[in-house]
């Protein structure tokens, strides 16, 4: 009857399928749910047909016991549909100032006009006397009808965020050597048709973020127990030595590099990125949660990672919100 105050829900989308995570007051990971969506509903990470989906999840929700909402929820909206920028501003200015500023200087990096998007604010730690602050940008007509897809009673959405954030989320709470470093660390969400990879301050500021689309390896060519093709593990590698180069000419180091998603378990993509100048991990390597596999670590990273800000939305809230747009 009460388990809707004491548990937070997180939703992660994808192309072929909808994951749910609950996790309680405790930390304890409740219940791991996986759908496969047909084909068409999600085309491209984006919802195309989003009563289609809302009926598939009103159904899960049923059937899997989350009648008595509503839950407490994080939607993650696919990070190859979200545009960022990030940049450093005086302090010394007024917040409306700054959010003022950051727009203008957003509007000329990010190839949307504005007044189709939704945007949010994400203010982070001082460097040398300036405040870091990011802004997140999604096109209102991928925004819109992932929201409407959500629109259930059962769930009360609290916040909509990247991927890569959530993840982020999920290693600083469980790996307490990556959380005291003052490095910048990387996160890499490995999918089917996107990898995205962010790289993050120590604070929780996202500093750069990039997604490079690959092809799924046909069947007939796909070698047993690989998610990748070769050419698709060169092309992320390879962005991931020139991201390094950047940060080295920046004179910024990067502690660790660690990769989320089910694809991520690749085993040509595990060996060559051992091979980085960069400390390299899976997310199951880094992070162990009681009674959960490390094969659903890396599948419900995300979600998990999601689900632990809808527990506790108010220790996260100064983190980006594209339902709030941005906390004082």
């Amino acid at each position: 009857m009460f388990d809707s105050w004491f548990t937070g829900l997180g939703i992660d989308l994808s192309d072929h399928h909808l994951r749910l995570a609950q996790v309680n007051i405790f930390g304890h990971i409740k219940k791991l749910e996986e759908i496969k969506l047909p084909e068409g509903i999600v085309v491209d990470e984006k919802v195309v047909k989003p009563e289609e989906l809302k009926t598939i999840l009103s159904q899960t929700l049923q059937k899997k016991g989350f009648g008595n909402g509503p839950y407490r929820t994080t939607l993650l909206i696919p990070e190859s549909r979200v545009f960022s920028h990030s940049m450093l501003l005086e302090a010394k200015l007024k917040r409306e100032e700054r959010l003022a500023l950051a727009r203008d200087f957003a509007q000329k990096e990010i190839p949307i006009p504005f007044s189709q998007a939704t945007l949010c604010f994400s203010p982070g730690g001082r460097e040398n006397g300036k405040i870091r602050t990011t802004v997140y940008v999604a096109h209102k007509e991928v925004l819109n009808p992932l929201l409407q897809a959500v629109d259930h009673p059962a769930l009360r959405v609290k916040a909509v965020e990247a991927n890569t954030k959530s993840l982020f989320r999920l290693l600083m709470r469980f790996d307490q050597e990556t959380k005291q470093t003052n490095d910048l660390i990387g996160i890499v969400d490995v999918g089917h048709s996107w990898t995205t990879m962010a790289f993050y301050s120590n604070t929780g500021s996202s500093l750069v973020s990039r997604t490079i689309p690959h092809p799924k390896p046909k069947a007939e060519k796909r070698q047993v127990g690989s998610y990748l093709d070769p050419a698709t593990v060169d092309k992320i590698l390879g962005t991931l030595k020139e991201t390094v180069v950047f940060f080295q000419q920046e004179e910024r180091k990067i502690g660790i590099i660690v990769f989320g998603g089910v694809e991520a378990q690749d085993p040509l993509l595990k060996s060559q990125a051992k091979q980085l100048e960069v400390p390299s991990f899976l997310m199951a390597e880094r992070v162990s949660l009681k009674r959960i596999a490390d094969v659903h670590i890396q599948v419900f990273g995300s979600a998990i990672g999601a689900a632990f800000r809808s527990m506790s939305p108010r220790t996260y809230s100064n983190q980006h919100n594209f339902l709030t747009g941005f906390h004082v």
